[in-house]
């Protein structure tokens, strides 16, 4: 959301005539090559969930994960009982073992191709009357149908939306605005709520680039992404 802010300021200070010292270059660039790193220096802060969960297959209490704050987390969900399972890792390699043994990709923290909104994405305004992942317009309707994963705004498929074709992933929800009021924008950094996903689901991160802590949710609407500690901390997401 810097970003937005930034150009907000130039933006009124060309109108007013004061200086303003320029933003760094590349704040929230890509890096070229090497490690993608993030520029939102934020500490990582874990949710705690409101369903079962388990930490390197030890069951415990839903307040237990914030013993890991300041610590990348590796979680995915599981369909069971009324409202899923919180199925939590320390360790890469056993997060990406399990999500693959349990219906997943065999690489869902490896980068996906960036999306590109002419071809692999699309994004739509909040729609009056719709919702639980319906279809408000012809464009929304293709994103909520076809193959691909998407975000919402609000719980249960309510508010704005974006999404991306499967196999791409949108990194750096800090440079997509949400909505602008004049020359003030919103972007669609930590504002998802909740989550649709084709058959091979999808992978969020709480971190631009694809970094940080994940959570990778099955295929299907997923209506609340609160129960699992993940209620508007969306920084990047890709679909399988």
């Amino acid at each position: 959301m810097r970003g937005h802010f930034a150009r907000a300021l130039m933006a009124a200070a060309s109108l007013t005539g004061i200086a303003i010292a320029a933003v760094p270059p590349g704040a929230h660039a890509a890096p070229d090559g090497g490690q993608r790193t993030s520029s939102l220096n934020e500490v990582i802060q874990h949710g705690v969930p409101s369903v079962p969960l388990t930490i390197d297959g030890k069951s415990v209490s839903p307040e237990t994960i914030t013993r890991y704050n300041g610590q990348p987390l590796y979680s995915a969900v599981l369909p069971e009982g009324p409202h899923g399972r919180l199925v939590t890792f320390t360790r890469r390699a056993d997060f990406e073992r399990f999500v693959s043994q349990n219906g997943g990709p065999t690489n869902a923290l490896t980068p996906p191709p960036v999306s590109t909104p002419d071809r692999t994405a699309a994004i739509g305004p909040a729609q009056p009357g719709a919702g639980r992942f319906s279809a408000g317009s012809a464009n929304r309707s293709a994103a909520a149908n076809s193959s691909g994963a998407s975000l919402w705004e609000d719980a249960g498929g309510f508010g704005a939306w974006i999404w991306v074709e499967s196999g791409y992933g949108w990194p750096d929800l800090t440079q997509i605005d949400l909505r602008c009021v004049l020359w003030f924008c919103t972007s669609w950094n930590d504002e998802a709520s909740s989550a649709l996903g084709s058959a091979g689901g999808l992978t969020i991160w709480d971190d631009i680039w694809f970094s940080g802590s994940s959570l990778w949710l099955p295929g299907g609407n997923w209506d609340d992404l609160g129960i699992f500690g993940w209620n508007d901390r969306v920084s990047s997401f890709g679909s399988h």
